[in-house]
């Protein structure tokens, strides 16, 4: 088990995983998803190959348009 901040919470995840893996761990979906890992904001194209390690700080932002 590892432990990270998601969104300002604690989370186990059960293994370490890539950006991608964690987005569909928590049941989102990538393509309409904002990422950023340790203050650093990735692009779509680099989620399959950023390792979430222990102690990491993720924010997933989902951008939702309405009126």
């Amino acid at each position: 088990m590892i432990q990270i901040t998601l969104n300002g919470d604690p989370k186990r995840l059960p293994q370490a995983m890539t950006l991608s893996e964690l987005i569909r761990h928590v049941q989102q979906v990538p393509e309409l998803i904002v990422a950023e890992v340790n203050e650093k904001i990735y692009k779509r194209d680099q989620y399959a190959s950023v390792v979430i390690n222990d102690g990491d700080v993720v924010e997933l932002l989902r951008f939702v348009g309405g009126g």
